[in-house]
C-alpha cells in the first residue's frame, strides 16, 4: 500500500535565477551554467542532417529508443547516466511513447541550439555542465522539470512490462524507481542512505506525492536549509512542520539511529 503521509505540500520551483546567498533559500536556485571546455568525442554524427540520414539512429522517420541508445554510444553516454538520461528528457519532454525519443531531425536541432551546442559533439560536456548546475542545489526550474519527468517515465516503464495502459499504473516500483534516482541524485550526501532505506526497510513502490517529496527533501538538505545532521528537519523554518510524509520522517529516524552504518 502506498506509504502514509501527515499532510500534502508541493515544492515550488524558482522562476528566476537566485543570488550566491539566495542559494541558501528552501527553493533552490538556478544558476548559471560554469563555462566548458568543448571535447570532440571524434566519433559519430556532427549533425542532426547526419543522424536522421543514418539508418542506424532513425528508422520510419523517427529516432526509436535502440536508435537513441545508439547515439548515447556514439557520443560516450552511458546507459542509464544522468547525462543520457536528461538529453532523453530534452528530446521527448512529455513521456507519450518511450520507444520513440524523437519524432523529426528539427526537434533534435532544437534541443542541440537549446543547450547551445553547434554539432553534436558538443553535446556531452554541455550536458556535464548542466549536470553540475543542477547537483548545486537540486532546485532549478530544469532539474524539477527533470525529476517529475523521470516519475512519468518510470510509471511507462512499467507499463510496458505489464502490458498495460500507463494511466493505469500509479506508483514507480521500487527498483525502478532507484535505478531513476541513481541518475539523478547520485551525488546528493544522503542518496545511498535513501537508496538503502528504501530496499532493506521500506521496500515499497513510489507514489507521486513521496517522489515530488523526496526531490524537495533532496533540495533542502543540499542548500543547508536542512542540517547536514538533519536534527531541524521538521522544522517549519526548514520547510517541515506537518508536511513531511512519514517515509521521510522514518528515514531521517533510521539515520540518526545509526542505520546503513
Amino acid at each position: 500500500m502506498p506509504p502514509r503521509k501527515r499532510a500534502a505540500a508541493t515544492a515550488k520551483s524558482p522562476s528566476k535565477p537566485a543570488s550566491k546567498a539566495q542559494k541558501k533559500s528552501r527553493k533552490g536556485a538556478e544558476a548559471a551554467e560554469p563555462d566548458v571546455a568543448v571535447v570532440s568525442t571524434g566519433r559519430g554524427p556532427r549533425t542532426a542532417a547526419e543522424v536522421w540520414g543514418n539508418a542506424e539512429y532513425v528508422e520510419d522517420g523517427v529516432m526509436g529508443a535502440a536508435g537513441f541508445a545508439k547515439l548515447c554510444e556514439a557520443l560516450e553516454l552511458k546507459e542509464m547516466s544522468f547525462e543520457a538520461c536528461f538529453l532523453n528528457h530534452l528530446l521527448s519532454p512529455t513521456v507519450d511513447n518511450i520507444m520513440v525519443v524523437c519524432k523529426t531531425k528539427a526537434e533534435l536541432q532544437r534541443c542541440m541550439e537549446g543547450l547551445g551546442c553547434s554539432t553534436l559533439q558538443e553535446v556531452p560536456a554541455k550536458l556535464r555542465a548542466r549536470r553540475q548546475v543542477i547537483e548545486n542545489s537540486f532546485g532549478t526550474a530544469d532539474w524539477n522539470r527533470f525529476w517529475k519527468w523521470l516519475f512519468e517515465m518510470g510509471k511507462a516503464i512499467q507499463a510496458l512490462k505489464v502490458s498495460a495502459p500507463s494511466s493505469s499504473v500509479r506508483t514507480v516500483p521500487l527498483d525502478e524507481g532507484l535505478q531513476l534516482m541513481d541518475a539523478s541524485l547520485g551525488a546528493w550526501w544522503l542518496f545511498p542512505k535513501l537508496r538503502q532505506f528504501s530496499a532493506s526497510v521500506h521496500g515499497q513502490a513510489f507514489t507521486k506525492d513521496l517522489w515530488l517529496q523526496i526531490g524537495r527533501f533532496a533540495n533542502l538538505t543540499a542548500v543547508g536549509v536542512v542540517l547536514r545532521d538533519l536534527s531541524n528537519y521538521d522544522d517549519d523554518a526548514a520547510g517541515g512542520g506537518n508536511a513531511w510524509p512519514c517515509f521521510i520522517d522514518e528515514l531521517v529516524e533510521w539515520v540518526q539511529g545509526g542505520g546503513g552504518e
